[in-house]
């Protein structure tokens, strides 16, 4: 429960930040645009996690009370949102209208999925696809809990950076941290407990958000352990961010 308050919390400071935005951001009349949010979500099979993403919009298509389910395309047969919850924002004088949408999910099968959008169908049997960026889940086997991730930044205003902040078992020592699909930093002697990666080069997106897998040796044993989930770039959403999440996604 303490990491959805913090998600809920995170969506509330970027639909503030959207209600400070001038009008011409966006001109005409549309259906809505999520925030254009590439991802790599490690986790372990047969576990629930939650992530969190907003929708902008003008107008109101649907209203929350009227949404009956929402799935990932192309994989919601192997990754299943087993809840969701919608929360409508609109700050006085604010110049957009906005849905913070939080998605529980459970992935089946260790296996990477992809998926680039998310599909929400109404209580009218009506069936609305939104694109939402480049997601990869990585699902893999159980967490050994070898390390502790939560003083690692929840968001950050930096896109371009991922730190991160681990207590580790003194016995063992962190060989790997993926913050992609065979995206990757390495020392076989041990990786630094605190730092941060560049991820420039790997993600364009004005929000990135990634929770790391972290491969420990402990005694010549390899075993698999999760970061929490970091937003990269959501405390910082200039106008710009708001124009390419408009032009990518919608």
């Amino acid at each position: 429960m303490k990491n959805s308050k913090m998600i809920i919390l995170l969506l509330v400071i970027i639909t503030l930040y959207v209600g400070c935005f001038d009008n011409q951001v966006v001109q005409e009349k549309n259906n809505g645009f999520f925030a254009w949010m590439d991802a790599y979500i490690a986790v372990e099979e047969n576990t629930p996690n939650t992530i969190a993403t907003t929708l902008f919009l003008e107008d109101i298509p649907f209203s929350k009370d009227s949404v009956a389910d929402i799935s990932f395309l192309d994989i919601s047969n192997d990754v299943i949102i087993d809840q969701f919850w919608i929360d409508d924002m609109k700050q006085p004088g604010g110049k957009f209208f906005s849905y913070a949408i939080t998605l529980e999910f459970t992935a089946k099968k260790i296996n990477v999925y992809e998926t680039s959008g998310i599909i929400v169908t109404l209580k009218s049997n009506e069936n609305i696809e939104y694109s939402i960026g480049k997601w990869v889940i990585d699902v893999n086997k159980s967490n050994e809990e070898l390390v502790n991730t939560w003083n690692s930044p929840v968001a950050t205003a930096n896109a371009k950076i991922l730190p991160y902040d681990y207590s580790l078992n003194p016995s063992g020592k962190i060989t790997k941290i993926y913050y992609g699909d065979q995206l990757f930093i390495s020392n076989d002697d041990g990786i630094k407990d605190t730092g941060s990666i560049d991820i420039s080069k790997d993600y364009q997106s004005p929000i990135v958000y990634i929770k790391t897998k972290i491969i420990i040796n402990d005694n010549q044993n390899e075993s698999i352990n999760y970061g929490k989930g970091t937003y990269c770039g959501a405390l910082s959403l200039p106008e710009e961010v708001i124009i390419a999440s408009k032009e990518h996604n919608n």
